[in-house]
């Protein structure tokens, strides 16, 4: 039998290579030690191509050892010296993504790295040092950015709390260029009227947009949107009067179809709890069936290759059983009973 591989962290994040291992207990990998770990919450995980872990959160430490934000794990879970951050950054880290050529994208809160001026997002060579060539402009992002996706391209669309970069309009969601400046091809009008959290970029280009916002550009969409690679809204993505409160996380199927997870409990004026399957026109999939759902928020959605569906957050039942904080869904949206994850995590998973 193959082994469960699966790295989560507290405040919605997942990484790794998610195998088979059916009927077996979920145990926890003893190979792979962290000592006393973060001194803080945990926020993204990124997994290397060496099998290295960059983890990225509110945390000033590891295992003992100063990392303000940002850290490397080798692959048994040890400290990695050699991703050498300096100083680190001054303010809390939301979302890390990883280039091609090894790079990694942070988005968050903070304002430095290293001590030098960075706002709310920074590129790191794969040593850890700041990478100069990325350097956005003048002031940067106005607020907190939540969330980053990376186009083939190169480009980075980030979405957020932020009305502005470098002093032009971008209301919680631009694109920039590789070389950090605005990408003014990517043009989203008077944007989003509240806060994104989630991002999910489709093979076609098109961009899918989870939050608490209620229109998009002076249209109602209600939590969730798809815009189109000009940064114009979607109108082929017709979801109805949308969700009744706000989406935490998204990911697409291999056949184009969305899941979505938050604290919503309806969709469409139909009682759905915190997670849903959509067809590719936003329609709701009913044959993705949760019943009773969660009893609390998701915040995190993860797919195997075979359709299986792993989700963490806040909740301690799915479907009135017993399931704290992490569980896996069959593809159909039932409980996957195969797998035994015991008492589960004793905290959240979820945003902090």
């Amino acid at each position: 039998m193959k082994q469960i591989f699966t790295l989560v962290c507290l405040v919605g994040c997942w990484v790794g290579s998610v195998t088979q291992g059916w009927g077996q207990a979920a145990n926890n990998d003893a190979t792979f030690n962290i000592g006393t770990g973060f001194n803080g919450s945990v926020r993204a995980l990124a997994l290397q191509s060496s099998g290295r872990v960059i983890a990225a959160g509110n945390f000033t430490s590891f295992n003992g050892t100063t990392c303000n934000s940002i850290a490397r794990l080798d692959t048994n879970g040890s400290f990695d010296a050699v991703f050498n951050i300096g100083t680190g950054f001054n303010f809390s880290v939301s979302d890390i993504a990883l280039q091609s050529d090894g790079k990694v994208i942070a988005v968050g809160e903070f304002t430095s790295f290293n001590g030098t001026t960075r706002n709310r997002i920074a590129r790191l060579d794969a040593d850890g040092a700041l990478d100069a060539t990325f350097a956005p402009p003048g002031t940067g992002f106005n607020s907190i950015v939540t969330s980053i996706v990376i186009q083939p391209d190169g480009k980075v669309i980030l979405g957020g709390w932020f009305t502005s970069f470098n002093g032009t309009s971008r209301s919680r969601i631009a694109r920039l260029n590789t070389d950090g400046s605005l990408d003014t091809g990517f043009n989203p009008g008077s944007g989003f009227n509240n806060d994104v959290y989630c991002l999910a970029l489709q093979s076609d280009g098109k961009v899918l947009v989870g939050g608490f916002f209620s229109s998009f550009n002076g249209t109602t969409c209600n939590r969730i949107a798809r815009l189109n690679a000009d940064g114009s809204l979607d109108t082929g993505f017709n979801p109805g009067t949308g969700f009744n409160f706000d989406i935490r996380a998204l990911a697409v199927q291999s056949d184009g179809k969305i899941l979505a997870g938050g604290q919503f409990t309806a969709f469409n004026g139909s009682s759905i709890n915190r997670i849903i399957r959509l067809n590719v026109d936003g329609s709701q999939d009913i044959n993705f069936n949760p019943n009773l759902g969660f009893n609390n928020p998701v915040e995190s959605i993860l797919l195997q290759p075979d359709g299986k569906i792993w989700v963490g957050g806040f909740f301690t039942s799915f479907n009135g059983v017993a399931s704290n904080r992490l569980v896996r869904l069959n593809a159909n949206g039932s409980l996957d009973v195969s797998l035994d994850l015991g008492t589960g995590l004793d905290a959240f998973l979820g945003q902090d």
